[in-house]
């Protein structure tokens, strides 16, 4: 699944994308700083759509993890959750981003991602 070998890549996450025979993959990479996120769709017999991993998170400062993916059913695309130890100033806050599902195109451009409200 994952294409770069460099650095221990785990605690993937996978969830189907509707009644499609497509799924989506993720998991933690360490990306320079300390964990990021990557994603990837795959089929469900486990050939990719041509497409290649993407980063998932914007912010590669501290350590993105704890990740989690939602398929929006009926909506072509997909919820991938994390926690960011800085982005907020907090060290818990919770970011997400919805990705369109590319069904063999790459993904758009990153949406800028969702981020927990403090009242």
């Amino acid at each position: 699944v994952n294409q770069h070998s460099v650095g221990f890549h785990e605690k993937p996450r996978v969830t189907s994308l509707g009644q499609s025979s497509r799924l989506v993959v993720s998991w933690e990479y360490p990306d320079g700083s300390q964990h990021g996120i990557l994603a990837r769709e795959m089929s469900t017999r486990g050939h990719n759509y041509g497409l290649d991993e993407f980063q998932v998170n914007s912010n590669v400062a501290g350590s993105q993890n704890d990740l989690s993916i939602t398929d929006l059913n009926g909506h072509n695309s997909f919820l991938i959750t994390w926690n960011d130890a800085l982005l907020d100033g907090h060290l818990s806050g919770v970011f997400g981003r919805v990705v369109s599902s590319g069904g063999g195109n790459p993904p758009p451009p990153p949406s800028p991602p969702l981020r927990n409200e403090r009242i």
